[in-house]
Order: C-alpha cells, then structure tokens, then sequence
C-alpha cells in the first residue's frame, strides 16, 4: 500500500503495523522485529529434516504407518475407543486408544465423527509451483524470495534456494521455485503454466533470456494458498464448534483454525505444544 519511505513514518501506528508488513523486511527497525528465526539444512533439500525426525521417532518406539488412512472413530462414553486404519494391504483396529492427536482439520475429523457438513465453496484460484533450473544465479542479489502483487502477473512468490543454501547448486543449475496464482474457472495444461512462468521471471528481470532457462516443470496443487476465504473460514468455525460441544475427553484438536484466528505456523505449534504437554 505505501512505499518505505511513507510507511516509515506510519508504523509507529499500532492498527497499520499490526496489518501491513513493512515493504523492505531487511531494513525493518529493530524493535519492531518479531525475535522470531528461521532454520533451514546445511545442505539442500527439506526431506534431510524429515528423515531425521522419522529416525528419532523410530527410537523412541513410535510406529509409523504410511499410504494409510483412518476410515472410522468409535466413540464410547464421551471417548474415542477404537480407531480403524485402512493401507492398501489390511484393515488395522487400534483397541483401547489413551489419547487421539488430530491435526488433519476440522473438516476430515468431523466427517469421522459422523457429523454433517456443508458443501465448501470452492476457491476461486489454484496453486501451482513451477521447479526451474537456471544458467546463471536469477537476479535478485542476496534475496532468497520476494512477493508479486502487481497486475498482469500470475507469480505471487518466487523462492531463490541458493540465497541460503549453497549447496542446492547443481552441475545442472541454479534451481529457483515460482509460485503461481491462477483462476480456477479456466483449464489450463502444466506445460502452459510453466511457459507463463517462464514468461513473468523474464519480464521482472531475473533472466536476461529465455536460453537461460535450462529447466522447467509445473505442479497444479489440489489444494493450496489461498484456500481459506471468509467463507471457508466460517464454515470451518462452525464445524470447530460442534466438535468442541461433543466434549470428546481423550481428544486433542491442533492445526490451523483447531482454535479461533490459529493460523501462522508460529501460533500453531506453540498451541499444539500447550495441549500436548497437558497430556
């Protein structure tokens, strides 16, 4: 809405602050600064922290079930007692259940509990990430993302890996992922949305020709940013509600919007710790 130099006179206001982020995050004053870190792997590649938690979790005597889903809830006297778990092979009933930590959403959870539900209405965009590989770094300095609101464009966020990963660098290139915004009322094939994005990194500036692009693949995600409008928002309040009136005694509900306005990742774990450590 304001440019940095506007709203630096401006966030010393508590409702713009609390609204709006400041335009350049690097040269946010201080005080203002959540305190808040993040971390990523020395080397590349997320799944180097996932296999590490599946190893912890194994030795801490933690089954781990995967292509599985949970097909029904019993309940008995305000508990869920038994859980049945379907995979591809076997039906599996999980007896004598202590305690249930749901964190899939109110919806799924709901539909498990047998209630009634009221047909979401559908988004009115669709995600989709482009995986790129480029000849030369994209040109964007030090940054290691940056944010697209400006009309053409579809591309919401284009995310440089190598800005804090060196290691993501490959004989191949310099991989880059751009996030995509598209209406949902139109079909459109994942080649077509890759030129588009191919397209829109050319003309913000980050390659100097389309030669440098090596690479190029589009994923459409079923599901994704930003799914959750006002209405979806109310709905999933509504069921959160009712859930909440089943007084389920061995139920722990976490995950976005388990409580009212949960959402930022932050608030969402810190909740679901606070409810497992009362366990």
């Amino acid at each position: 809405m304001f440019d940095e130099e506007t709203f630096s006179g401006l966030i010393d206001a508590p409702l713009l602050r609390n609204r709006l982020a400041f335009p350049e995050q690097r040269r946010l004053p201080l005080k203002y600064s959540s305190g808040i870190r993040s971390y990523y792997p020395k080397q590349y590649g997320i799944s180097r922290i996932i296999d590490a938690l599946l190893v912890r979790l194994r030795n801490l005597n933690i089954e781990l079930l995967t292509s599985s889903q949970i097909s029904q809830l019993k309940r008995e006297n305000r508990r869920v007692s038994h859980v049945v778990i379907e995979s591809n092979t076997a039906t599996e009933t999980v007896d004598n259940v202590e305690a249930l930590v749901w964190t899939a959403g109110s919806m799924p959870l709901s539909a498990l509990l047998g209630m009634p539900l009221v047909g979401l209405p559908k988004p009115r965009r669709k995600t989709v990430i482009v995986s790129m590989l480029l000849k030369e770094p994209p040109q964007m300095g030090d940054l290691y993302c940056f944010f697209c609101a400006d009309s053409p464009y579809s591309t919401y966020r284009i995310t440089n890996f190598a800005a804090f990963c060196p290691d993501s660098v490959r004989a191949t290139g310099y991989p880059i992922c751009v996030e995509l915004l598209v209406d949902t009322g139109i079909e459109r094939s994942a080649d077509d949305l890759a030129e588009q994005a191919k397209r829109e990194i050319l003309a913000f500036g980050l390659v100097s020709s389309p030669d440098d692009i090596c690479f190029a693949r589009a994923e459409i995600l079923q599901a994704g940013f930003p799914g959750m409008s006002c209405a979806v928002i109310e709905e999933v309040d509504r069921v959160r509600n009712a859930i909440v009136e089943l007084d389920i005694a061995n139920l722990v509900h976490g995950g976005i919007l388990s409580e009212p306005d949960l959402f930022f990742q932050p608030e969402v774990i810190a909740d679901l710790y606070r409810k497992l450590d009362r366990l």
